[in-house]
């Protein structure tokens, strides 16, 4: 939410809070790839990670303009960036339960470390 604020204020509030989204995203994207691919076998990984993330994007990106607009319009304006950030709560709770279930144990057919690691 401060960051939402900040965008609103000014052109340099905008790129700030721009910067910071990008290097807050940047903990997600370096690692995000080999999470998704470690988690499913070498013959479902399309699917596996593909559906999931579009069944996502098309339930909550697709809906956000809608969600924004009429929320806008009812109750006050940071009702939103709480929506927003009542998402990435949700999301967190979800991931953290998630592998807190599957520490330690590997991917139906995913082969250990050093078997990947090692060059023929």
């Amino acid at each position: 939410m401060p960051l939402y604020a900040l965008a609103r204020v000014s052109f340099t509030g905008l790129l700030t809070a721009e910067v910071v989204g990008l290097l807050l995203f940047s903990g997600y994207g370096a690692t995000a790839a080999l999470v998704m691919v470690e988690l499913f076998p070498l013959g479902a990984r399309g699917i596996g990670v593909g559906l999931p993330y579009a069944a996502t994007v098309a339930a909550f990106g697709g809906t956000a303009p809608y969600v924004s607009m009429r929320m806008d319009g009812h109750g006050p304006k940071a009702t939103f960036p709480v929506y927003v950030a009542l998402l990435c709560v949700l999301t967190f709770a979800v991931a953290w339960r998630t592998l807190d279930r599957g520490r330690g144990r590997a991917a139906p057919g995913a082969a250990p470390h050093a078997e990947r690691l090692s060059m023929p």
